[in-house]
């Protein structure tokens, strides 16, 4: 066996990586975001730290989860819309994932600051089905699709990342009932006394959607419970700017009742890729990342938005030494024994298409 593949058989640690920078925080600031760089096969990855001293019962369990779910994104097929896990590791203090990395940071630096255009908006949209395709026949609901959790690339492709509450389904039970998420983007089937479906997913891209064209979201209040009463009982403002394509497929996707919301089975996502907002847009060579993005951004993401890039001082914090806990010593290392996950780099390339319609100079269908 040739030296390189002995070094991908085994498992990962801490002392593969080159830590540069911490690019954010998440989890009320209990889990620490790092560029790093794997040494033995120089791939770029953003590793998720977080203190097994702070992790309580419930938490733990959703760590768990979610080191499955990005396992299981990559496990045997590549999707090109979706963050996937490139290992998992430990150290005596903490529990690290390393992911996909993506540079230019997530789509809410560019809801913040202004509108965005049909095209523009249908391109993130047209990833964003894509990836929740992807995940729906693998059995993985998102529940926290959002600006925030679809990161850019430098080629200006987006991918739907954190799978934190994430939930796992089967076609003989395909429902959850926790209540999760991010309050404006939660679907009203959250709120009801029955369980829900994979579909909220697509509620949250509804509200995406018109947040991404209008630059503000649908439904808001001015405490949680107005919010929740809004989301369940109003139906948002539809200005004559949004034009008729935008307006017809918010309204579909933004259906009180899941059973009539666009994207339930497979017949409806084709119904939802037909829709006049993805005029122009071959799903097929999307995939495939043979169209032109709107937007591609410039290769300095300290120019173009705002991103936490802190030189990384903290190396020693996260290979064992930043902390003291006898209960991360004596309890936790039995408790994830099954966490760490070898290097991942067998990823299955999309089949190239070899009959392709006629488009124009961006890839777009004429």
């Amino acid at each position: 066996m040739a030296s390189w593949e002995a070094v991908l058989q085994r498992l990962t640690a801490v002392w593969e990586y080159d830590i540069k920078r911490i690019i954010g925080y998440g989890n009320f600031n209990l889990t620490t975001i790092f560029k790093a760089v794997h040494k033995p096969t120089n791939t770029t990855v953003a590793i998720k730290a977080m203190r097994k001293d702070t992790l309580r019962p419930h938490v733990i369990e959703w760590i768990k989860q979610e080191r499955e779910i990005l396992e299981a994104v990559k496990r045997v097929e590549y999707h090109p819309f979706c963050v996937g896990l490139f290992a998992a590791f430990q150290s005596e203090f903490h529990l690290c994932l390393a992911m996909d990395y993506c540079p230019v940071g997530d789509l809410r630096q560019f809801v913040r600051r202004c509108s965005m255009s049909r095209k523009r908006s249908a391109f993130y949209a047209a990833c964003i089905i894509s990836g929740l395709e992807f995940l729906h026949f693998r059995g993985i609901m998102h529940r926290d699709i959002k600006p925030e959790n679809i990161l850019m690339d430098w080629d200006g492709y987006v991918k739907i990342s954190d799978y934190g509450v994430a939930a796992r389904f089967t076609s003989w039970d395909p429902f959850a009932a926790n209540i999760c998420g991010t309050l404006w983007y939660m679907a009203p089937d959250l709120f009801g006394p029955k369980s829900y479906t994979k579909i909220v997913d697509f509620w949250s891209l509804g509200v995406m959607i018109y947040e991404m064209r209008l630059g503000k979201r649908p439904f808001t209040g001015g405490s949680i419970r107005r919010t929740v009463i809004n989301i369940r009982t109003t139906e948002p403002k539809y200005p004559k700017k949004l034009g008729a394509p935008s307006t017809e497929i918010i309204k579909s996707l933004l259906m009180k009742d899941p059973q009539k919301r666009l994207g339930n089975n497979e017949n409806q996502l084709n119904d939802l890729k037909g829709m006049a907002f993805f005029k122009g847009l071959d799903f097929r060579a999307l995939h495939q990342k043979q169209i032109k993005p709107p937007f591609i951004p410039r290769q300095n993401p300290l120019r173009c938005f705002r991103i936490m890039c802190r030189p990384c001082n903290k190396i020693r914090r996260m290979s064992d030494g930043g902390f003291h806990s006898t209960v991360a010593q004596h309890i936790f290392q039995e408790i994830f024994a099954e966490f760490n996950c070898p290097v991942n780099l067998k990823f299955t390339q999309p089949e190239e298409n070899d009959e392709q319609p006629k488009v124009d100079k961006d890839g777009w269908i004429l």
